[in-house]
């Protein structure tokens, strides 16, 4: 949650939303983006930047480290 506390607010909406199952032309719209390949590219970037993000988490580092993976 703190990463994805870290992302701006564009993002989190767009990630919640496809968590809640909305479909991509909904969530579009929810937030006033015209085009759905806009914003099938920048839910994309959303996911990469977090996991990219709780891949760097110094506690994540340390549970693998525990976990040894």
């Amino acid at each position: 949650q703190k990463n994805f506390k870290k992302l701006d607010e564009t993002c989190q909406k767009i990630l919640k939303y496809h968590l809640k199952k909305m479909p991509d032309k909904k969530i579009a719209r929810k937030i006033k983006i015209n085009d759905v390949s806009y914003l099938k590219k920048r839910k994309h970037l959303c996911k990469e930047k977090l996991i990219k993000m709780i891949k760097e988490d110094p506690k994540y580092l340390s549970y693998l480290k525990d976990k040894n993976i």
